[in-house]
C-alpha cells in the first residue's frame, strides 16, 4: 500500500511539471493585441464602443440576435460579407454588423511578423544575440571600468546612463575581438543613453519588440549579459511578470537568476526580439522582482536617428549628465 502511494505522490508530481511546463510554452508563443491573442488566419478585430448585438446569418438572408456585446469588449475578425453594409465574422458562424459603434482595425506588420516567427530555444537566442552585445571600457581622467552595451543600430549602443556618467573616452570591443573608438552619447536621459562610435561597426541593430500589450505572465524571456572578469556570454532563462510605470519611465518585472554583475544586458523575448535593457540596484516595488527598461522606451528614443546620416548624428561625452 505505502508502495502505491509512493507512486501515485511520483505521477502527481510528474503530471504537475509537464502542466506548469504547458503553460510557460503556450505563454511563449501568444502574441497579444490589445485584451485578445493574434491568432493565424485573423484579417483584423472590433472594438466595442457602445453595445451592440452580435449576429447570424440565416438561410433565408435574414439576421437573428445572439446576444448583446457589451462597451469595451474586443472580438477577433475571421472574415468580411457586404450584406447589410458590412458584416465582420467573429468565428462560429456569428458577425458584427459594420456601424459606428465598433472600430476595426487590421494587425500591424510588426505584429504579423512577430506571429510568423519561430519561437527559439535559449541556444538560439544565445548565438542570435551574440553580435550585438559588446564590451565598453570607458574611461575618466582618474579611473577606468567596463560595462555592457546593445547594438540597436550600426554604430550605436544602447546602455544605462549610469554606466557612462562622467565617461571622457571609451572603445567598444565587439564579439569578434574588433575595437572602435567611441564619439561620445548621441542621446542620454535619466535612465538610458545610446552611445556612438567614431565610424559604423558594420553589425546591424538587434530586433526590438514593444513589450507593452505583447508581453503575457509567464512567458519565458531570456537575459544575455557579459560576466565581469569573464570571456563570453552569461545566459540565463526566466519568466516575465508584468510591467510598470516609476517616475513617468515603462519597466518589465521579471523573474530570472541574471547575474547583473554588469550593467546593460538584454532581456530577450521567446522569438528572439529585445524586450528591455538590464538594470543593475533596482528591484519592482510591487513584488521585489528584477527589472528592466522596457523596450517601448528604448524604441522611443531611438526613432529619430532612423534614416539619418551617420556622419551628421552629432555625439559628445558628458561630464556629469545627470
Amino acid at each position: 500500500m505505502e508502495k502505491l502511494i509512493k507512486v501515485f505522490c511520483v505521477m502527481i508530481l510528474l503530471f504537475s511539471m509537464n502542466f506548469m511546463f504547458s503553460i510557460k510554452a503556450n505563454a511563449a508563443t501568444m502574441v497579444m493585441w490589445g485584451k485578445t491573442e493574434l491568432k493565424v488566419g485573423q484579417i483584423g478585430k472590433v472594438t466595442i464602443l457602445s453595445d451592440i448585438n452580435l449576429v447570424k446569418l440565416q438561410s433565408n438572408g435574414s439576421l437573428s440576435t445572439v446576444r448583446s456585446l457589451k462597451k469595451g469588449e474586443e472580438y477577433r475578425v475571421y472574415s468580411y460579407k457586404t450584406n447589410y453594409g458590412g458584416l465582420y465574422g467573429v468565428g462560429g458562424g456569428s458577425f458584427v454588423q459594420k456601424k459606428s459603434n465598433i472600430k476595426y482595425e487590421t494587425p500591424s506588420k510588426s505584429k504579423l511578423a512577430l506571429l510568423n516567427s519561430k519561437v527559439l530555444t535559449t541556444p538560439e537566442i544565445a548565438k542570435k544575440t551574440e553580435s550585438k552585445i559588446v564590451t565598453m571600457h570607458l574611461k575618466t581622467a582618474n579611473n577606468e571600468w567596463v560595462a555592457t552595451g546593445i547594438v540597436i543600430g550600426d554604430g550605436y549602443i544602447l546602455v544605462n546612463t549610469y554606466a557612462i556618467d562622467g565617461v571622457t573616452s571609451g572603445r567598444v570591443i565587439t564579439s569578434d575581438n574588433r575595437s572602435f573608438e567611441l564619439q561620445g552619447a548621441a542621446f542620454a536621459n535619466v535612465s538610458l543613453a545610446i552611445m556612438k562610435t567614431k565610424i559604423p561597426m558594420g553589425i546591424s541593430g538587434i530586433p526590438l519588440q514593444p513589450s507593452v500589450k505583447t508581453l503575457v505572465k509567464n512567458e519565458r524571456i531570456v537575459t544575455v549579459e557579459m560576466e565581469e572578469g569573464k570571456s563570453g556570454l552569461y545566459v540565463t532563462e526566466g519568466t516575465f511578470d508584468s510591467s510598470f510605470y516609476f517616475e513617468d519611465l515603462l519597466y518589465n518585472s521579471t523573474h530570472d537568476e541574471a547575474s547583473i554583475t554588469m550593467p546593460g544586458g538584454a532581456v530577450m523575448n521567446a522569438r528572439g526580439y529585445l524586450i528591455g535593457l538590464q538594470t543593475k540596484g533596482f528591484r519592482s516595488p510591487v513584488n521585489g522582482a528584477r527589472v528592466s527598461i522596457a523596450s517601448d522606451e528604448i524604441i522611443k528614443v531611438f526613432q529619430p536617428f532612423r534614416g539619418k546620416k551617420f556622419s551628421e548624428v552629432p555625439a559628445t561625452f558628458y561630464s556629469s549628465p545627470f
